[in-house]
């Protein structure tokens, strides 16, 4: 066990993390940015499957959703965050420069 006054210093550091950092404000829209950006990804290559580049469409080999979503899944987990970025703006950014 730590001694009480280390156990103290603990858990205020505790506190200021969550307070300032895990429930900060910006760090919730960048996470809620984040989840937006990746269900809109899911979303659109389940219903166009056809839209993956074809490595990626070549591992779905039937009719299955399941094996569909695992796919896409593990296709989305491998991009980074500016690859995500760019990729959703292509396809949801109706700009000229993105048709």
């Amino acid at each position: 066990d730590f001694s009480s006054d280390m156990t103290n210093k603990i858990n205020g550091l505790r506190t200021f993390l969550r307070e300032k950092v895990y429930k900060h404000h910006k760090v919730n829209r960048m996470t809620k940015k984040a989840e937006l950006v990746i269900g809109h990804l899911f979303d659109y290559f389940m219903e166009s499957p056809n839209c993956l580049p074809n490595y990626w469409s070549s591992f779905i080999t039937g009719d299955s959703e399941k094996e569909k979503a695992v796919v896409i899944c593990d296709y989305i987990a491998g991009m980074t965050d500016s690859f995500a970025i760019k990729e959703h703006s292509l396809l949801f950014n109706l700009e000229k420069q993105n048709l």
